[in-house]
Parts: structure tokens; C-alpha cells; sequence
């Protein structure tokens, strides 16, 4: 039996090899394998949440190309990746990023700029996640909000 990965690796050169369109063909490929597979609660613990741009790609209009990634931290593999547009930024590509991933009871990590009530909605009502975000000096109220908690009655895991 192939493993999410080999699936993955198997489908994406797949993808590059019959098609002439073959980002579009690579996404769609990586995606069907995704929305076929559950992640396994055992071996997929964490899924972090990173973008990066590429350093010297460039669009045909010149602007930067820039990925939203998500990544199984305790098998090194990236189960999702999407390109961000020029017209837009990370927080609302995450939901379509994770969207077609079973993840229900996995834990979500994101730096602070995904720190936004309404990723965290999405996760907790719609995907049946937790997660971990990131929350710096920069987000006051919340960081007022965390301060406040009473953490003798909030113990974590509890």
C-alpha cells in the first residue's frame, strides 16, 4: 500500500509529465490524492501553516510568486500548497488551502499573521481542528484577552 507521500510523488510527476498546463495539472493531481485520504491522527500531529515568496520568480507581470504551504511537521511532507495572487494575501487562501483536507482532530499551526477570529472559526467549527497561533506585542487586545485568562481553572489538555 503507497503511503500519502509516495502517492503524492507519484501523481505529481504524473501531473508534470502529460501535461503542457502542468501547475494546474500538479495541483489538481495533488489535490484529488488529498481529498481521497484521511491524515492519520497517529502520524499527522501538527500541520504548520507557512508562506514563503520565491526569491527570483517572477509573473508574467512581474510580480513575485508567493506559496501558502501546509506541512506534516512529524513526516516532513507538504500535504498542500497553494499559490497566493497578486491581489491578495495568505489569511483568506488558508481556508482554501485546508479546505479539501480531512483534518478533523489535528492541530493547525500558524504564525501570527493567521492569528484572525475567523481562521480560527474555520478550524474549530468547520474543519473540527485545534490549532496553535502566534500572538505578538503588535495584537494588544488579544494579548490583554490571553492575559486575563484565569489559568488555575484553564490548564492545558484539561
Amino acid at each position: 500500500m503507497k503511503t500519502l507521500a509516495a502517492s503524492i510523488f507519484v501523481l505529481a510527476l504524473a501531473g508534470i509529465a502529460v501535461s503542457q498546463e502542468r501547475d494546474q495539472a500538479l495541483e489538481d493531481a495533488v489535490t484529488a490524492a488529498l481529498k481521497s485520504e484521511k491524515l492519520d491522527k497517529e502520524v499527522a500531529e501538527v500541520i504548520a501553516i507557512d508562506g514563503k515568496t520565491l526569491k527570483g520568480a517572477r509573473r508574467e507581470d512581474g510580480t513575485q510568486v508567493h506559496l501558502l504551504s501546509a506541512f506534516l511537521q512529524t513526516q516532513g511532507v507538504t500535504v498542500a500548497q497553494k499559490e497566493v495572487g497578486a491581489k491578495t494575501n495568505e489569511i483568506p487562501e488558508l481556508r482554501d488551502l485546508l479546505a479539501p483536507l480531512h483534518i478533523e482532530g489535528q492541530v493547525v499551526s500558524a504564525d501570527a499573521l493567521h492569528t484572525q477570529r475567523e481562521t480560527a472559526r474555520f478550524l474549530v467549527e468547520d474543519k473540527k481542528a485545534d490549532y496553535i497561533f502566534t500572538v505578538k506585542d503588535n495584537q494588544g487586545t488579544v494579548l490583554d484577552d490571553i492575559a486575563a485568562l484565569d489559568w488555575e481553572s484553564f490548564p492545558p489538555g484539561g
